[in-house]
């Protein structure tokens, strides 16, 4: 599943469609896809799809500074790794809260789910 490239019609489901899909979802109200930057949105989507595999207990939801963010990105990694998932995870730019970067990576998870 988790081979698609950059063609992919995921990739042009725009933002509204994917806050609407990622709000719903994980009952929050986010109104910018660099919201996610943190990881922890990232992490309870991945929760969603293999329910208990994701150690939520070691999500920062608070998550502010990069360096906390990242050990949310690592949660992610292990389940990434445990399920074999083949997506390599731009940590150092999604912790940059750039809009195009998160747009792409949630563009990706929506497609995955």
């Amino acid at each position: 599943r988790e081979s698609f490239g950059i063609h992919d019609p995921a990739y042009r489901v725009g933002r509204a469609e994917l806050l609407s899909w990622v709000n719903d979802l994980l009952d929050i109200q986010y109104t910018k896809v660099e919201q996610c930057a943190n990881g922890a949105a990232y992490c309870q989507i991945f929760d969603a799809i293999y329910p208990g595999d994701v150690p939520m207990k070691r999500v920062s939801f608070e998550a502010k500074q990069e360096h906390d963010s990242v050990k949310n990105y690592k949660v992610l990694q292990g389940v990434f790794i445990k399920r074999q998932i083949n997506k390599n995870i731009e940590v150092e730019k999604l912790v940059k809260a750039k809009p195009l970067d998160n747009l792409e990576f949630l563009q990706w998870c929506k497609r995955f789910f």
